[in-house]
């Protein structure tokens, strides 16, 4: 659980979610209607995230190549061994 949650009971929104989710747009298309320059903002800001996420994803994937480099396969060991 976030920290948000345990504070406040309920997940808090971001400025992204609003543009995303099309019945909160819908329901309040009459009191919110994102400039260009809000939406261009907003579109930038989840490129980079998803940019970091790809980052993180391919240093899990260097580190684990780098592990199982050196890795050797366990004997198979009988009874009596």
């Amino acid at each position: 659980m976030s920290p948000n949650f345990l504070v406040f009971g309920f997940q808090l929104r971001t400025p992204l979610n609003f543009l995303l989710l099309k019945e909160v747009r819908e329901r309040n298309s009459s009191l919110y209607s994102p400039s260009p320059e809000s939406r261009n903002f907003l579109e930038t800001l989840a490129m980079h995230r998803d940019s970091a996420h790809r980052a993180i994803a391919k240093a899990q994937d260097e580190q684990a190549h780098q592990f199982n480099k050196g890795h050797r396969p366990v004997p198979d060991f009988k009874q009596g061994n």
